[in-house]
């Protein structure tokens, strides 16, 4: 399974949360910032660059990122038609 589609799977299963999620991509307030998914970070990098990563939580509750690897991870670009590319 890739990585969107493990993405999806964890964090789009609720209309709910797809609401939120789609609020906060497409947002202009949000210049840049952080959304917490279930098991997934989408990091608004600016209006148009996202990065998708996993969280890691250790034993203690306190948020751990391992380094960003091309193969658990996800760079979003959306081009000026409302393409993910």
């Amino acid at each position: 399974m890739n990585v969107m589609e493990k993405f999806l799977q964890s964090e789009v299963n609720s209309q709910e949360l797809y609401d939120d999620l789609f609020n906060f991509i497409i947002s202009f307030h949000v210049r840049n910032g952080e959304f917490e998914g279930n098991e997934y970070i989408v990091k608004k990098m600016d209006r148009l660059n996202f990065i998708i990563f996993p969280e890691y939580t250790q034993s203690d509750g306190e948020r751990e990122f391992k380094e960003v690897n091309p193969t658990d991870s996800l760079f979003v670009f959306i081009n000026k038609t409302g393409l993910l590319v």
